[in-house]
């Protein structure tokens, strides 16, 4: 196998091209380091009718594809990077169920736009949590058990959200988010003391 110390980026189809010597026993190994200089973006602003294509992060085998079908919205995406989320959507994909094996599956009783900011949240981070979007994060992320982005959803309620106690208060006891009710608590008795 080669080693290589990049300082520029490769492509992927050149670092999967078995001629290239990257490619030993059928894996590749990638060790990077990032350091974030600055993040931009802007809040609110979705793509309504663009391709939304994550399969970028898988790799080119069709088998570890999948197309999720929201109404009349569809969105490709690397299913095995969503079930490494997302352990409800590994079962469904993955185990006895009838969605397993299926090219197109169908997630039921959710909102486009609000299905689209939790992709974005799980494959690029670069949507960002709002009082506006906590709630529908908050309710799909405990749908679909997604750890880290309740972690998040808890974290930008405890330090950024503008939303009233009491309704921090409500998505704690309905989400079992115990940090972000022991804050609440501890500032109440703060604010008593």
């Amino acid at each position: 196998m080669r080693h290589h110390i990049f300082t520029e980026i490769i492509d992927w189809p050149s670092l999967i091209d078995p001629n290239r010597g990257y490619i030993h026993d059928n894996t590749v190994i990638i060790d990077f380091r990032i350091d974030v200089i600055r993040t931009e973006g802007i809040e609110g602003v979705k793509p309504k009718d663009a391709t939304f294509d994550l399969t970028r992060l898988c790799s080119p085998d069709e088998i570890n594809n999948v197309t999720l079908v929201i109404g009349n919205n569809k969105l490709k995406v690397c299913k095995n990077y969503l079930a490494i989320h997302s352990p409800v959507i590994a079962a469904m994909l993955f185990k006895d169920f009838s969605e397993k094996g299926k090219e197109e599956v169908e997630i039921k009783d959710v909102v486009y736009e609000e299905f689209l900011d939790l992709l974005h949240l799980i494959f690029s981070r670069k949507a960002p949590i709002t009082d506006t979007s906590i709630h529908h994060i908050l309710e799909l992320a405990d749908r679909f058990e997604v750890k880290e982005l309740i972690d998040e959803a808890e974290n930008y309620l405890t330090k950024s959200s503008k939303l009233s106690a009491v309704e921090k208060l409500q998505l704690a006891d309905q989400y079992r988010l115990g940090l972000l009710r022991t804050h609440i608590l501890q500032g109440y008795n703060s604010a008593r003391d």
